[in-house]
This record gives C-alpha cells, structure tokens and sequence, in this order.
C-alpha cells in the first residue's frame, strides 16, 4: 500500500478511514472501528496513545461519533492529543478549495 511508502519516506499523514477497518485491541481482538465508539457520547473523541497495527503498519488511532450515520475515525503516524481539532483545520481548506473550483 501506498501508506508503508509514506512511512520509509517518513513523511507524516492523518487520514480517515472506512466504519469496517479492523482495529487491534489490547486483547488481540480486531474489531471493527467503528464498535471501539459503540459506548461513547456523541461529539466525545476517543484518542488511543500507543500505537495500533493496522494494514500492517504502526499507526495512532483516534475518532468520535458524529450525529451523522458515520463516525469520524482517524488514522495518523505521530501521536497528536488532538488529531480530531487538527484533522478540522484540514478539512476547513479541503471544503474552501471545493468551493473554489
């Protein structure tokens, strides 16, 4: 995948990612990310601070339910306090270029 060629050019990124990615637990268990927010409030973000193999890769994983049918799950190789307030300022750009096209 093109994320392992991010990671050996060690170029940093935060991404979403699909409801149905599998998420290691502590346990070993892989659940589906989107059951790791099943009992959390809405607008309350979860940020996991150790990393987590996904795709094979050490990634940090972070998200929060939205009032909308899909939650916001991030992915993101550096640890961040607050990647779902970063992962916004990003996505003010992404909306404003749209508009402007």
């Amino acid at each position: 995948m093109w994320f392992s060629y991010l990671l050996r050019k060690k170029i940093d990124f935060r991404i979403p990612i699909k409801q149905n990615t599998l998420v290691p637990k502590a346990a070993g268990e892989k659940p589906k990310a989107w059951k790791l927010f099943a009992f959390t409030a809405t607008a309350e973000a979860l940020v996991f601070e150790k990393p987590r193999t996904i795709w094979g890769l050490p990634l940090y994983f972070s998200g929060m339910r939205l009032e909308t049918v899909e939650d916001l799950l991030l992915v993101e190789t550096t640890f961040s306090a607050t990647p779902i307030s970063d992962y916004a300022l990003r996505w003010g750009i992404e909306t404003l270029f749209g508009s402007l096209k």
